[in-house]
């Protein structure tokens, strides 16, 4: 899912599904059982990139920041979120 480019530094809630992998031996009725994890990230919006989305979760009154690339391909939904003053 190519989400909507929001607003630089906007706040948003991004839903997205994480890979999950397990390096020992299973049965295949464990193998059956295993789903991704589901997870949401808040931050803010960074830009958009061709295959992903770049989001901060800190902000320095520079604007520096750190970040997470999540692909478009395991986002689900993202959102706008309010952040009380």
């Amino acid at each position: 899912m190519r989400p909507k480019k929001f607003v630089k530094f906007e706040p948003i809630a991004v839903y997205w599904e994480d890979i999950v992998s397990e390096s020992k031996w299973n049965s295949p009725a464990d193998i059956d059982k295993v789903r991704t994890a589901s997870v949401v990230t808040l931050g803010f919006f960074l830009k958009n990139k061709k295959k992903s989305m770049i989001i901060a979760h800190n902000l320095t009154d520079d604007k520096e920041s750190d970040y997470t690339i999540i692909p478009f391909g395991c986002i689900t939904k993202v959102v706008p979120i309010k952040i009380g003053e």
